[in-house]
């Protein structure tokens, strides 16, 4: 920590600590940091409410024994202020400046299309579709029209993305991105519906991904069933303009309110996925009351592996071990599905990327090759047909590079530690 026994210790400014409503008997709380959210158990959150600025080290632990009934040396302090609280920015420290830096790293780009303000003066207004009548017509309309929808008016079998033509292509992307802004505030006005205050809705790079963002971390200071309606509000929004899109496909006899009919589906469901941290993992993680959810099931699932087969290896029990027996074989169900669906997903990638690859580049050169006919012969709608065939497989490669490349960053940082470890050993 680079600091003295006989030195008082300091917070960063604008820190503040709320209660946090999990699935543990023990009480669990929030941490804020800026921009950033941590959660902390109740033994830290002690800790930090001894940290004024004034006491020193020395005053600290001994302050710290009496509330937690336990002896703490300066040493003790000094070690949980180095694992959990300089490593998040938290405390005064040489490193601060270098860990903020480093923590706002990760969003290479962003850039609000509405501000705060205005997010909450509009969400205002919309909070009004959570009211219950509302939300079961909705909902009926819904079911019955998925129904419709599936097995009168679209028929699947006869689609073919190549068959669509570059101007429905573009009009039903721009309604997407429409139906994505609305997603957004659906979060936001559940948050506002809650109580809680939304912040700015806009468009980010984040890990090489583009996003829609919508800032509804206030969120986090309600409890777990109004934490899980702002978790479905992107999806319920996004079913509430269903109607409105039938009408507007009745009214025009247009195929791309179809298709933005069936983009609204796909990316519905595609949200719904607990497995990658879509809307759907954060509504389960809520759901359960489990925050860092697929970390937590993890480490249940090693606990058991352990003792199961290495018995005589000591092993510190987790956390989220004292639950409900419920919540317990729910996490290591999700578990078991979540490992089971990555080696699936990467199973899929050793397989079909190399053909996907070697395949490309005559993809590519014959997609330019119909691009150059089609505008000789003025057809548009063939340069259209050939763009849209073209997008899935560059879609697929620079998603699975992205995969790839993230977990060969993974292995390599699991490669250098492992070799410093035996390094020390020597």
């Amino acid at each position: 920590m680079r600091k003295s026994i006989l030195d008082p210790i300091e917070l960063v400014p604008g820190i503040y600590i709320y209660g946090f409503d999990t699935s543990l008997k023990e009480a669990s709380y929030v941490l804020c940091v800026g921009m950033k959210r941590f959660e902390i158990s109740e033994g830290i959150c002690q800790l930090i409410e001894l940290i004024d600025g004034k006491r020193t080290l020395a005053e600290i632990a001994h302050e710290y024994s009496t509330i937690r009934s336990k002896t703490y040396t300066t040493k003790d302090v000094c070690a949980i202020a180095s694992t959990f609280l300089i490593p998040f920015g938290i405390l005064v420290t040489t490193e601060t400046d270098d860990l903020q830096r480093k923590s706002s790293s990760y969003f290479y780009f962003h850039y609000p299309i509405f501000r705060k303000e205005k997010v909450q003066l509009i969400s205002s207004v919309l909070k009004t579709l959570y009211d219950p009548r509302i939300v079961f017509c909705f909902g009926l309309f819904s079911f019955v029209f998925f129904f419709i929808f599936n097995f009168s008016l679209f028929e699947f079998a006869n689609f073919n993305l190549h068959h669509v033509s570059f101007q429905d292509t573009v009009f039903t992307l721009m309604i997407f991105g429409f139906l994505g802004v609305f997603h957004e505030f659906g979060h936001s006005s559940a948050c506002a519906f809650c109580g809680a205050s939304p912040g700015e809705i806009g468009i980010g790079l984040y890990l090489r991904y583009p996003v829609l963002y919508s800032d509804v971390t206030d969120a986090w200071k309600l409890p777990r069933k109004q934490r899980a309606l702002v978790d479905f509000g992107g999806i319920y929004f996004q079913l509430v303009l269903l109607p409105v899109l039938f009408v507007l496909y009745l009214v025009t006899l247009s195929n791309v309110f179809l298709y933005a009919i069936l983009l609204n589906y796909g990316s519905a469901l595609l949200n719904l996925n607990p497995i990658f941290r879509f809307d759907g993992y954060w509504l389960f993680s809520d759901i359960a009351g489990v925050p860092n959810l697929r970390r937590r099931s993890l480490e249940i699932l090693r606990y058991f592996a352990i003792r199961f087969f290495i018995r005589n290896k000591r092993v510190v029990e987790p956390v989220f071990l004292r639950m409900s027996g419920r919540i317990k074989l729910s996490l290591c169900a999700y578990g078991v599905i979540s490992i089971g669906f990555f080696v699936l997903f990467f199973y899929k990638i050793i397989f079909l990327l190399p053909n996907l690859i070697v395949s490309y580049p005559s993809l590519l050169y014959k997609t330019f090759g119909m691009i150059l006919s089609s505008i000789t012969a003025g057809d548009w709608k063939e340069v259209g047909s050939a763009l849209s065939g073209l997008i899935f497989p560059s879609l697929l490669i620079l998603m699975f590079g992205f995969a790839i490349h993230r977990i060969g960053k993974r292995l390599t940082r699991m490669v250098i530690r492992h070799g410093l470890r035996i390094s020390k050993l020597k």
